[in-house]
């Protein structure tokens, strides 16, 4: 009111791994995103009188930013050097020097909300819950989308970075947590690979992501005057069949036409290089 800033404060509870992360990693001043359910409690004061409170009951916690970020108010999505048949595993902002990539919250909800207007789902993982190989909160939201979407509407329109590497010299194969994390979420959700996008303006490869972080890359060719590269994943032929297979299964799960079934194959092989 009058232009003044008001500030509201909230009871979030958490529990388990959920409630150690957050104990560990949210500090003073830094920004974090809650998502849970809402409940109220009723008690009594000293004095008789009837109190409700509201709490929330955290399903996930999610640290925007690394801890030194807490007094500047930067947040993460990663960028990267993006490459060949196998682009950009990561959304990329426009640089402001050659090792810089805005992690801004401000910039990251405008980018999320931008995808979801174009029916995408931008799913960043905490660097925390990468180290910890915290992959519940993640696997939480793929399905919840597909629970009030449906799995045809989320099919192809998931796309997934790592938060907090922006300063990381290395590219995302080379980060052994980002390659463990990725291995782990795989193991889970059986649709996975259907759902990974390709958003070619962004350079966002979800299948390429795929090869590169579960098999094992042998061979890289930069190309830096065109700010990509070339990859070859080893048992990368092995790695699409097994996708094939599992959006065949996927589709024939989930109902879907034998046509809708076969598109996503063929996404899935174009961005693995093979279509």
């Amino acid at each position: 009111m009058n232009g003044q800033e008001l500030t509201q404060y909230h009871t979030v509870i958490a529990f388990d791994k959920t409630a150690e992360l957050t104990g560990k990693y949210a500090t003073k001043g830094r920004k974090v995103y809650v998502e849970g359910r809402l409940e109220y409690r009723s008690s009594k004061d000293r004095f008789g009188n009837e109190r409700e409170a509201a709490e929330i009951i955290a399903g996930d916690v999610q640290f925007l930013g690394s801890k030194r970020d807490a007094m500047a108010g930067s947040v993460g999505f990663s960028g990267r050097r993006g490459g060949g048949p196998i682009q950009s595993p990561f959304l990329m902002v426009k640089r402001e020097g050659p090792r810089f990539f805005d992690e801004r919250f401000g910039t990251l909800r405008v980018v999320q909300e931008a995808l979801e207007r174009r029916g995408y789902f931008l799913h960043p993982v905490a660097k925390e819950h990468t180290e910890g190989l915290v992959t519940g909160p993640l696997v939480h939201r793929l399905r919840t989308h597909i629970n009030k979407r449906g799995f045809g509407n989320v099919a192809d329109r998931v796309a997934l970075t790592f938060s907090g590497y922006s300063q990381d010299e290395r590219e995302v194969y080379d980060i052994p947590e980002v390659r463990a994390y990725w291995r782990a979420l795989d193991a889970q959700p059986p649709e996975l690979p259907a759902l990974l996008a390709i958003i070619p303006e962004l350079r966002y490869n979800g299948p390429g992501m795929q090869l590169m972080l579960v098999g094992a890359i042998d061979a890289v060719r930069h190309r830096p005057s065109a700010g990509m590269y070339d990859v070859h994943a080893v048992e990368g032929p092995r790695l699409t069949a097994d996708a094939v297979t599992r959006i065949r299964a996927a589709g024939l799960k989930c109902h879907l036409t034998a046509a809708a079934s076969e598109n996503l194959i063929e996404h899935f092989q174009r961005g693995a290089g093979v279509a």
